[in-house]
């Protein structure tokens, strides 16, 4: 690709020099060369096809054996995660066991500690039973003891009221006596001794009902706490027999659960011995496949390490064969690939710029005032729009008043509405085929200022070029006028290799104007560019100072004018 690049900087380079010549050595190669070219790409094609072929094999059959070593890598891994999955059960289970265990101990400890606790509770609830029966022996008997304190305290108020009422009898008295002595210290000192009196006896009275009624209560609370005591005997009698029973109740539930807890021990002891032979079995399998499988990859490897040894060695065979080709025709051929290459290349830019002169070209005359049918059909044989572009600028702007056109077409569209727009502007039109004229002539309406010469082809050699197609009698119908506008776009020219379009020479420069400008399309062909050196040649012979400018589109067009008009070599 470095190479095609340099070649192309150097093609580039020599362009402006030697373009005829290599155009010309482009055509001949192509059509010397283009069997070979065919026969060449047709070669390297099938080694191509063979090529991947055989490498599309080999890289099947390596993906083929990376993909089996890679399967065994996962499945190793799955082997392995699974062998340590199942030591990870293991252990699991193995501490569900510890656990269960040491949870049947801790249930076993619990129980024992409930079934001493609830001895203990037993016997406290005895020992309470016997208590809280004295207790409520005690209870009753002061129940009954207050019950009759009850009594005499309600006996006693019954009878301190009934003292109350003496004594306040008494006082009454008292008072009374007290009205009726008046004074008289000896009558009160009597009552008050008769109310002492009365006062002793009566509490007497009250210390002798108290008395008996203390003494007639302790009788009955005794003969109450007597028959308590034989009752309460009973019922820890009782109590103790129930304590006996619940005694032997749990030591019997004790000897059951022993059992229980022996048999889950043998059977924890059981299944660890059954994981651990299982865990053992696994790890044997696991090893025993991953080993197979190794083996069996790597003879598979060594099958595939030699055969892809024999498509290397094929290969190689192709690709040596593939350069030997390459070294004996690409060397023939490498010019006229990078000039192909290079032709492509300038092709799409110069349809790129085609495009671009289109609208500069339209916008240009959309606001003409002459320029009325703008229905133009430019490129291919037609001029482009990069020379109807050029074209419009010099007769809008510099209005030339006697004009030379070679070639009926496109730009005669153009310059024959200037005409019609102007005045006092000759307009001379050469072409070779009658039946054209005719054609253009009917569809479109010719002025009467624009002159159409029909001129037949003819043939005559310039300086080493034999054959030079040219307008018969051109110079003697051309020779005695004087023009300052030429454009330049017949006769045929495209199979002229040296020279072409040599019939401006013969008029040249005795028919030009003071200011002029000549117009040149195709200028890329070597036929034009041959002409156009010829051309310049002259000017320079005859003293004429001249500005040359190239418009590239599609096609290239080439301006030559004098110094005056300048600006039009670089619009």
């Amino acid at each position: 690709m470095n190479r095609i690049t340099d070649l192309l900087k150097l093609q580039e380079l020599r362009h402006d020099k030697d373009s005829c010549k290599l155009k010309e050595q482009f055509e001949y190669l192509t059509n010397r060369v283009s069997g070979l070219e065919i026969s060449l790409l047709n070669t390297i094609e099938e080694f191509k096809k063979k090529f991947f072929a055989l490498s599309e094999s080999s890289s099947e059959k390596e993906d083929q054996f990376y993909n089996e070593f890679h399967n065994f890598k996962e499945d190793s891994a799955k082997n392995i995660v699974n062998l340590s999955q199942s030591i990870a059960d293991f252990k699991l289970e193995r501490d569900k066991v510890n656990k269960k265990y040491s949870a049947d101990l801790e249930v076993f400890k619990k129980k024992s500690d409930s079934f001493l606790s609830q001895v203990k509770s037993d016997l406290d609830n005895v020992k309470d039973l016997v208590i809280s029966s004295k207790e409520s022996g005690f209870k009753d008997i002061i129940g009954l003891f207050e019950e009759k304190v009850q009594q005499i305290t309600s006996e006693y108020c019954k009878n301190t009221e009934y003292i109350s009422a003496a004594v306040r009898d008494l006082v009454t008295m008292v008072d009374d006596a007290r009205k009726q002595i008046g004074d008289s210290s000896k009558s009160s000192s009597e009552a008050f001794v008769k109310v002492g009196d009365e006062l002793v006896r009566t509490k007497k009275l009250l210390n002798s009902v108290f008395e008996d009624s203390v003494r007639k209560m302790g009788n009955e609370l005794k003969a109450e706490i007597q028959g308590l005591e034989s009752i309460y005997s009973d019922r820890i009698q009782t109590g103790m027999s129930s304590i006996d029973e619940k005694l032997c109740s749990a030591n019997n539930h004790r000897l059951d659960f022993a059992d229980s807890l022996h048999k889950s021990l043998d059977g924890i002891s059981d299944r660890i011995s059954s994981l651990q032979s299982w865990c053992a079995s696994e790890l044997h399998n696991a090893s025993t496949t991953c080993i197979d499988r190794i083996k069996s990859l790597e003879s598979t490897c060594g099958e595939y390490i030699e055969q892809h040894k024999e498509a290397d060695a094929e290969v190689k065979k192709i690709s040596d064969r593939i350069d030997e080709i390459n070294v004996e025709s690409l060397n023939k051929s490498n010019d006229m690939i990078v000039n192909v290459i290079a032709k492509r290349v300038n092709d799409s830019v110069d349809v790129a710029r085609e495009n671009e002169w289109a609208a500069i070209f339209n916008n240009t005359i959309y606001n003409s005032s002459w320029l009325n049918d703008r229905s133009f059909s430019p490129g291919r044989w037609a001029v482009g729009y990069q020379f109807l572009y050029v074209m419009y600028r010099i007769l809008n702007e510099v209005k030339p008043k006697s004009i030379l056109e070679m070639g009926l077409g496109q730009s005669t569209r153009m310059i024959a509405q200037y005409v019609r727009a102007s005045s006092d502007v000759n307009h001379y039109v050469v072409e070779h085929d009658p039946g054209w004229i005719e054609f253009f002539s009917n569809n479109f309406a010719v002025p009467e200022s624009t002159t159409i010469v029909q001129l037949p082809w003819d043939f005559r050699p310039y300086k080493e070029a034999e054959r030079v197609r040219c307008y018969k009698d051109f110079a003697a119908n051309f020779k005695d006028k004087v023009f300052d506008f030429i454009s330049i776009d017949g006769p045929l020219g495209g199979d002229m290799h040296q020279y072409a379009r040599i019939d401006t020479l013969s008029i040249v420069p005795e028919s030009l104007a003071e200011n002029f400008v000549i117009m040149i399309d195709d200028t890329e062909r070597s036929g034009e560019i041959g002409m156009i050196a010829e051309l310049l040649a002259k000017l320079d012979a005859a003293g004429i100072k001249y500005k040359v400018g190239h418009y590239r589109g599609e096609k290239q067009a080439t301006v030559i004018c004098s110094l005056a008009w300048g600006f039009l070599s670089s619009m």
